[in-house]
């Protein structure tokens, strides 16, 4: 083994730091998303017609105006609450301010894009960063909507009683609410059934993450794929599940 100078700075030179991301590109980033949601907002804008547009802004009621802009709000900061709750089954306390703005970030990008996939993305990236798994980030989204969904359902259920009790329900046909019901009930029983087969999970994350990296890879010009983070998690995935068994009240 050669000893010239050249090798010893070598060897004793550390690794060059990874480039953080810095303000100036998340601001990047924020610039982006608002003038997409500038150009959908005059897009759709055209689309209805701009006097059209306009003549209702001009006959809006503050006062309902207020009351939705209020409602929001509530709602905004109950999904918080919510979904600060069931971080905390995962064994991760988030500060509510921070939560707070990347839930209505998400709403935000949601409403600019079609479908759910964008907030999404933002919800993922900020647990990422508070070195969240990924595994147990889909247990934790999994879990927030079978809560929401319960709730939805208790909801949808008293108020078809309501309806089908007045004489409005007279004139529905019940099976069309039975066929809703029957639905869902048979759509719950099928999730549960997967989630009680681990190695159909694990093949079917196996084969979902294969089929994402054919796509991305191509872009990236790299493989992303590895099977050893796959699995995981969905270890942590059945961990973070385990741990909401252990704690059903804050669920």
């Amino acid at each position: 083994m050669s000893d010239s100078p050249s090798e010893i700075i070598l060897s004793d030179t550390p690794p060059l730091p990874a480039v953080p991301h810095t303000r100036r590109q998340e601001r990047r980033w924020i610039v982006v998303l608002l003038l997409l949601g500038l150009g959908s907002t005059i897009l759709l804008t055209m689309f209805a017609g701009v006097a059209e547009t306009f003549a209702l802004f001009r006959n809006a009621n503050p006062f309902f105006v207020a009351c939705i802009a209020l409602t929001q709000f509530v709602r905004y900061a109950a999904m918080t609450f919510s979904l600060r709750a069931v971080t905390r089954i995962v064994k991760m306390r988030v500060p509510f301010v921070p939560l707070f703005e990347v839930v209505v970030a998400a709403q935000a990008a949601n409403r600019t894009f079609i479908g759910g996939a964008a907030g999404l993305v933002i919800r993922l990236a900020f647990f990422l960063r508070r070195g969240m798994s990924s595994g147990t980030f889909i247990a934790v989204e999994t879990i927030e909507d079978v809560a929401s969904l319960a709730a939805v359902a208790v909801l949808f259920l008293a108020g078809a009683a309501i309806v089908l009790a007045s004489e409005v329900g007279q004139a529905l046909d019940a099976r069309v609410f039975g066929a809703v019901i029957g639905g869902a009930l048979i759509l719950a029983f099928l999730a549960v059934a997967l989630l009680r087969r681990r190695a159909l999970v694990e093949q079917g994350a196996d084969a979902l993450a294969q089929a994402v990296n054919r796509v991305v890879g191509k872009i990236a010009r790299r493989n992303l794929y590895d099977a050893r983070r796959v699995r995981g998690g969905v270890d942590d995935f059945y961990r973070a599940l385990a741990l909401a068994r252990t704690a059903p009240g804050r669920v």
